[in-house]
């Protein structure tokens, strides 16, 4: 998964994590790992364009459907500050 975006803050270090979005609740996926600096250039600049890559792998037993994907960055050095953004991608998975 790669996508291309512009950042709304500034931050050295990044965390993320990776859900699939239902009806009820987003549900935390499993296997990935929390800093972002990994899949994507840090420090990041607000309003800077980057790409964040990363490949989320699914276990076979999850249904072939359709699927949105939503992506949560935030500063890990955040000095109390909330701050982050959110991102959603629709995949397909196919059996």
């Amino acid at each position: 998964m790669i996508s291309l975006f512009q950042y709304i803050f500034d931050a050295n270090k990044v965390y993320c994590k990776a859900f699939s979005q239902s009806l009820l609740r987003d549900i935390p996926m499993p296997g990935m790992k929390p800093d972002a600096c990994i899949y994507t250039h840090c420090p990041i600049i607000s309003g800077q364009a980057q790409t964040y890559s990363n490949q989320l792998f699914m276990s076979r037993i999850i249904p072939s459907a359709p699927y949105t994907v939503k992506m949560w960055l935030w500063d890990a050095n955040y000095n109390g500050r909330n701050i982050g953004c959110c991102f959603t991608i629709n995949i397909r998975l196919r059996g």
